[in-house]
């Protein structure tokens, strides 16, 4: 099953209305602006939310599904002051008094929602879906981004075109669903991989390093799908190092491993502790990459869509560090535990995307290592 991700966040709290939903305040930035980073602890706030994911039965073994969640949750984000956000849909204080029971209330607030992450989760496929199926369609390809505002319990979706007759047609042949705001793309996303100087050469330019990687029983490491086809040399200082043994571009994975042939070199993992699964929108991470080398943010969507050029790519993370071409691949990661969640895929003018770690394991079936 195609795990979900819970969210969390480092804004100060938005209004509920959906009509008022808007992501403007977290996108209005140049992605070459440093945003203004306030570093908190937010273990108490997450370690919270993994006792709430697991009073809905996750386990070490056992992810969630769309399904699994109560009708009543509506998602869940890291506030300002490092708390845990939690939206409640429909008569909120019976179940607040039976999740205070089960998770507390000193490092969580619960507050109203009108939609439940269910739902939410569901329009997003539903989208996914008709553009899968409809592929030529105008309105297909008018539909530039789509994401999940965690922070505000909608769905946004950024058309090419957003006015009222475009606007009319998606409802009607995609999905009509009120906890949708529509707004106008103004972003062109672009791969960052192909700038002179990265240290992973590929025959299309270069990229980033990802991280260490095993993939069965094979040593090498993970990097950005764009920058490599299957088959494809990969070079370090000009040095042949191994070779790609699968790449997956597109859906919910944009990454390649690169197998070690070479022996003389051995990739390494630095700081980086391991993997994490769970993120939350509000949770400050960082990105490595070669032209930038080292920029913090913190994650503004857990599951970010888009259609970079033709190439359609869902359940993406969305962040607000810093990114240039050849960054393409490099980890990004919790920045106080030092755990893995994605690699960095790309930009649009506003925020960077990354592809989520536990969608490269399953699908390209290399893990940390």
């Amino acid at each position: 099953m195609k795990k979900l991700l819970l969210p969390l966040t480092i804004l100060l709290f938005f209004g509920l209305v959906v009509s008022s939903c808007s992501s403007d305040d977290v996108l209005q930035r140049e992605n070459n602006e440093q945003p203004n980073i306030v570093k908190r602890n937010n273990e108490k706030a997450r370690e919270a939310g993994i006792r709430l994911l697991e009073s809905f039965g996750m386990t070490k073994t056992r992810s969630l599904s769309t399904s699994d969640y109560p009708d009543y949750y509506g998602g869940s984000y890291i506030n300002g002051n490092g708390k845990l956000v939690v939206f409640l849909k429909g008569e909120i204080e019976s179940t607040k008094a039976t999740l205070i029971r089960l998770i507390g209330e000193n490092d969580v607030i619960y507050t109203q929602g009108n939609y439940s992450y269910t739902e939410l989760n569901n329009v997003l496929t539903k989208i996914t879906s008709f553009i899968s199926s409809n592929k030529d369609s105008q309105i297909a390809k008018n539909i530039r981004y789509y994401y999940l505002n965690d922070f505000e319990n909608c769905v946004v979706v950024e058309l090419d075109k957003s006015n009222e007759m475009e606007i009319k047609e998606f409802k009607s042949e995609v999905v009509n669903f009120s906890g949708i705001v529509f707004k106008q793309c103004t972003r062109e996303f672009q791969n960052h991989s192909l700038s002179p100087g990265s240290s992973i050469g590929t025959p299309k330019g270069t990229a980033s390093m990802g991280y260490r990687a095993t993939r069965f029983n094979t040593d090498g490491f993970v990097t950005a799908g764009h920058a490599y086809n299957t088959g494809d040399p990969a070079y370090y200082n000009n040095t042949l190092i191994g070779s790609c043994d699968f790449s997956i571009q597109g859906g919910s994975v944009d990454a390649a491993f690169i197998s070690i042939t070479n022996f003389s070199i051995v990739p390494n993992n630095g700081n980086l502790t391991g993997e994490e699964y769970n993120i939350w929108a509000g949770d400050n991470v960082t990105k490595l990459g070669e032209t930038i080398a080292q920029s913090e943010g913190y994650i503004t969507s857990t599951n970010a869509n888009v259609n970079a050029d033709g190439i359609y790519y869902t359940d993406m993370g969305e962040a607000t560090y810093l990114s240039a071409f050849g960054d393409s691949g490099g980890p990004v990661y919790l920045t106080d535990s030092k755990k893995v969640i994605g690699i960095h895929k790309g930009s649009t003018a506003f925020t960077s995307i990354f592809v989520k770690v536990d969608n490269i394991a399953s699908k390209l079936n290399a893990h940390f290592n």
